[in-house]
């Protein structure tokens, strides 16, 4: 694995990423959003809507694990065979059907037979077990391949050992500079999984390590080698080979997942067949949803903390003047029921004794009638009006909210 190699593998990975995203969410969502069955059918969102959002970001999550699969066995189908599978045997075969395998395969595939221009497979058998045939080379080979085949001059184990490990180290050193292009390339967007970062060069460690326990390892390989006919060393290409589309993955899934679990609803889906429409947020909640987004983001500096700071700041001086406005409103109400009542006890008696100039009968009556008034306006509610909030206390957000704003959403995302 050379520079150039590495350079123009991750170039590929992210490079296919960049058409793979948008052309693959797309027609994912459309065919959801088209299929026949109303049954299987998604309704569609609003555009720049929460629920679109959100069937763009489980979309995206969707597409991410299919391409990251796909890379997978891309990666696995493009391992060479090893000498074992071309003498057609497993990885803990004996000598002696080594040796009985390629007598097989000599009377089949000898020049003498099938003529000496077609004498590549014959060369290939006789190459692998020129390897198998010595226990010490066939040491080596396990862990290193055919990488041992340049390393005529070494005799025992333990010089293989030091050889390969060195390029165990070359080789991760060349991958530590693919995480380095990858922080160069995407340092802007703040990451806590994805290549370059504090996460991504602890796993590359872990791999390493075992790696490292995989060629130390004495007896035979795990059984989850032997289950696939792989040895230890075409199990640490598959792992050298799939650690940045790994890495690319779960970046691209996290990202998502913390988006989902800021304004992810499971209202936001809905079936065709239901006929009941999709949920729409108010803008106010949709507001809610993006300073939670902000708040949640990990601070890559001292201004993006200030900036949370600040924010937090102006929204706990926005409720607390709520909450004394309420408080001031009801401490208003309460002082203003008890001089209504006292009002309307004193005036109930006076308008009837005004009234009262006819017979003592209808005196009477007009005595009651008043009384009767006067309970009846006891029973309805004291008119309150509202007292406006800024005229209980005018709230000002400090000047250095100013340079608050909310992160950038593109064309799918919520505006």
């Amino acid at each position: 694995m050379g520079v150039v190699q590495v350079v123009v593998t991750q170039l590929l990975y992210f490079g296919l990423w960049g058409l793979v995203e948008g052309i693959g969410i797309r027609i994912l969502l459309e065919c959801m959003y088209l299929v026949p069955l109303s049954q299987l059918r998604l309704q569609r969102p609003q555009k720049s809507s929460p629920a679109s959002a959100t069937h763009w970001q489980v979309a995206r999550i969707v597409v991410v694990v299919l391409y990251f699969l796909y890379t997978l066995h891309r990666n696995y189908e493009a391992i060479a065979p090893n000498a074992y599978e071309m003498l057609g045997l497993r990885p803990l075969a004996d000598d002696t059907s080594i040796k009985r395998q390629f007598r097989q395969y000599a009377r089949l595939y000898h020049p003498d037979k099938t003529g000496v221009s077609d004498d590549a497979m014959f060369i290939r058998l006789h190459r692998a077990y020129a390897i198998l045939s010595d226990p010490v080379t066939r040491f080596a080979y396990d862990r290193f391949g055919f990488l041992v085949e340049e390393w005529r001059e070494l005799v025992t184990p333990r010089e293989y050992i030091r050889r390969g490990m060195y390029a165990l180290c070359i080789d991760h050193a060349y991958l530590l500079g693919a995480q380095a292009l990858a922080w160069a390339a995407m340092r802007s967007n703040h990451r806590s999984v994805g290549g370059g970062t504090y996460w991504s060069v602890l796993l590359q460690v872990y791999m390493a390590a075992y790696q490292a326990k995989l060629i130390l390892r004495s007896g035979s390989p795990p059984r989850f080698l032997l289950s696939r006919y792989l040895t230890v060393d075409q199990m640490n290409t598959l792992l050298l080979r799939s650690f940045m589309p790994n890495m690319l993955a779960l970046e691209q899934c996290c990202g998502s997942i913390v988006t989902l679990s800021n304004m992810g609803r499971l209202s936001h889906f809905q079936w065709a067949s239901h006929g009941k429409p999709l949920v729409q947020e108010s803008p106010q909640a949709i507001l809610n949803m993006q300073i939670a987004a902000v708040l949640q983001e990990e601070p890559q500096t001292l201004l993006d903390a200030q900036q949370q700071i600040e924010l937090l700041v102006g929204a706990s001086m926005q409720l607390e003047a709520k909450v004394r406005a309420c408080a001031s409103i009801a401490q208003h109400d309460a002082k203003r029921a008890p001089a209504d009542a006292s009002q309307n006890d004193t005036d109930a008696p006076a308008h009837a004794d005004e009234q009262c100039h006819a017979p003592e009968a209808g005196c009477a009556t007009q005595t009651a009638t008043a009384a009767d008034h006067h309970a009846a306006q006891a029973d309805k509610p004291i008119p309150c009006a509202p007292v406006p909030v800024d005229a209980v206390m005018p709230v000002q957000a400090p000047p250095s909210t100013a340079r608050v704003s909310l992160p950038h959403t593109a064309s799918h995302d919520v505006v």
